[in-house]
């Protein structure tokens, strides 16, 4: 079982383009490991960075 994703795997988990999740990337919005050139995506912080955003975009919408 892997423990991290690379960019176009996460992209394609959430429905994003590869490009739209590297301007996230470098946002800093997304954890991340860099390996000289290659970016990996930890599964774990993955799933608790979707959670987060998940309830950050709920509280927004319950406040409309």
């Amino acid at each position: 079982m892997e423990l991290e994703y690379s960019v176009g795997e996460a992209a394609k988990a959430i429905g994003v383009s590869k490009n739209y999740l590297y301007g996230l990337i470098r946002s800093k919005n997304v954890p991340y490991h860099r390996f000289g050139r290659t970016i990996r995506i930890p599964k774990s912080g993955f799933v608790r960075w979707l959670d987060t955003t998940a309830d950050e975009h709920m509280e927004w919408e319950a406040d409309l």
